[in-house]
């Protein structure tokens, strides 16, 4: 599952478990699409890999390509290469050289997809691995480089990606995650997702001390929910137990349509059973929505 699908999970809110059941027809040459994103248009434009030398060669489609970009992603997977190959280097590399000279205020990001095909990986240092591959590319400008996978159980990090990319970009989205960020700092086992009125999660926030297995369970019980369209039967800020992997998970909703805006669902999800604090961190998170977006249109 490639680029397709990623974006049929962000900005569509095509169900992942669904997605890696059916075959998607492959991207041919260019496709555009446009979506809104809370305060912004956005018109994506998906490049077939196959195609991609064409678009690389001067001329129209080039320009059509490049010339209005604010972001070019550059995806590639596990299955496509064990190793950083060259080729893929040149490709990054001539990329960056077409924005530099068409576009130079376009930013160039990597996404290495498919991370769950490579157990290994995930054993190690992240960071590191980002800084091997920056080092492997000789750009001046160092592109920022996110790990995805499809799979449900890393779900979080396609969301966190592109909540991540799209927040240097939509002031609402940078707003709410630094508000999530500021709340949730002194938790653990914590995460929390705002939601719109198509239920896409706009963006999300986990706190430091977290378990990786709380966090997957915690959209897998996201997804359930929204599956079974009860989101809004689990409002009013009652608690709600899931049994998820032979753990117990509390789960707390609030609606968000007092801030009169597409902002949905206030979802809390947490290992812990201290109703008080949780309620005190829900209690400051709308506060803090309130002051900030309630009276803004």
């Amino acid at each position: 599952m490639g680029k397709t699908s990623l974006k049929k999970i962000i900005f569509e809110n095509s169900n992942p478990k669904l997605l890696l059941k059916e075959s998607l027809e492959p991207t041919c040459g260019i496709e555009t699409t446009d979506y809104n994103w809370l305060d912004i248009n956005l018109s994506i434009f998906d490049i077939s890999g196959q195609e991609i030398n064409s678009f690389l060669k001067e001329g129209e489609k080039q320009i059509k390509a490049f010339e209005r970009a604010n972001i070019v992603i550059y995806m590639f997977d596990y299955e496509s290469i064990r190793e950083i190959s060259q080729e893929i280097i040149e490709e990054i590399e001539n990329i960056y050289k077409i924005i530099m000279k068409i576009n130079s205020k376009s930013k160039l990001i990597l996404i290495y997809n498919k991370i769950d095909l490579n157990p290994q990986l995930l054993q190690e240092n992240l960071s590191l691995l980002t800084d091997q591959i920056q080092n492997l590319i000789n750009l001046k400008i160092k592109p920022d480089i996110y790990f995805t996978s499809i799979k449900q159980e890393f779900i979080y990090s396609i969301h966190n990606t592109f909540s991540e990319i799209l927040s240097s970009f939509s002031e609402k989205t940078s707003k709410i995650k630094k508000i999530l960020e500021k709340q949730i700092k002194d938790y653990s086992n914590v995460l929390c997702l705002v939601i719109d009125d198509q239920n896409k999660v706009i963006t999300q926030s986990k706190s430091q001390k977290n378990k990786i297995n709380l966090i997957y369970d915690s959209f897998v019980i996201f997804y359930r929910l929204w599956e079974e369209n009860k989101l809004d039967s689990y409002l009013y800020n009652e608690s709600h137990l899931f049994k998820s992997n032979d753990k117990i998970r509390i789960v707390k909703i609030s609606r968000l349509k007092f801030l009169r805006s597409n902002l949905t669902y206030l979802v809390v999800l947490s290992e812990s059973f201290n109703e008080i604090k949780l309620d005190e961190l829900i209690h400051n998170i709308l506060e803090d929505f309130i002051n900030n977006f309630a009276n803004k249109s």
